[in-house]
């Protein structure tokens, strides 16, 4: 039977515990991490073929362009060069500095793999230094992910510990507090109780119309295990344990 309290009928998953604990940033990290081990893979191969095999060939400015990106402009130079009678058109974000003293028609050389002349680079050894900044993302981007597993599975594993074999008790409501972003209202908040033995806790992200509705001095369903204190909102109640009764002959 659902509780007045809460929207959890049965205990929480692992997992959909993990991620109402923000686990989603490890999953966020972890997609990072492939995203820049595969660029950076590819890095290394295009330096490699560059490193032994280019040519030189001459690129035209044919076109200046500026963009938006996170309130900051980003400045553009659109190239053009000839191989063998076919064109090559590739862009290059670039510095106010440099976009400001370029003009459509300026030229400049660029080295490419004669094999694929799309593999190119405007400088020398930039394709690999590329590859090894791709490469050191990645390292923290998995250094990450693995932080948040352990930190945020390790707090997971207490909670659903302290609804298997800790203390139901309850406590009651202390304050609600919402979430704010940049100074505005998120929609999202947390409540903190107090036990009568003194022990404090703080729930996790609920929805704030939500916890509102439960109201400061609510007595609400607690487990206690060790120094820690969890919401029977948060982790689910506690699994019910079946009766067996012996047969009677």
């Amino acid at each position: 039977m659902k509780d007045p309290q809460h929207d959890l009928i049965a205990p929480r998953k692992w997992v959909d515990l993990f991620l109402g604990m923000n686990g989603w940033y490890a999953v966020v990290a972890a997609v990072f991490l492939v995203l820049m081990t595969g660029f950076s893979v590819q890095d290394y191969k295009d330096a490699a073929r560059l490193a032994n095999h280019s040519e030189v060939a001459t690129a035209t400015i044919v076109k200046k362009d500026t963009g938006r990106s996170n309130k900051k402009t980003k400045y553009y130079l659109s190239y053009r060069f000839d191989v063998d009678r076919a064109q090559y058109d590739f862009r290059r974000s670039t510095s106010r500095g440099n976009y400001d003293a370029k003009d459509v028609g300026d030229t400049i050389e660029v080295y490419y793999w004669p094999e694929d002349p799309k593999v190119l680079e405007l400088v020398k050894g930039e394709t690999l230094r590329s590859a090894k900044s791709g490469q050191f993302f990645a390292l923290v981007a998995g250094v990450i992910a693995l932080s948040v597993v352990w930190f945020l599975g390790s707090r997971t594993n207490r909670a659903i510990l302290a609804r298997k074999k800790g203390v139901q008790t309850t406590a009651r409501i202390t304050r609600i507090e919402e979430r704010k972003r940049k100074g505005r209202a998120t929609g999202k908040g947390y409540l903190e109780f107090r036990t009568a033995d003194q022990r404090v806790g703080k729930s996790l992200d609920h929805g704030i119309d939500t916890l509102l509705d439960l109201g400061v001095g609510t007595e609400i369903v607690v487990f206690v295990r060790k120094a820690e204190v969890w919401w029977e909102g948060d982790v689910g109640p506690r699994e019910e344990v079946p009766r067996v009764f012996p047969k009677v002959l």
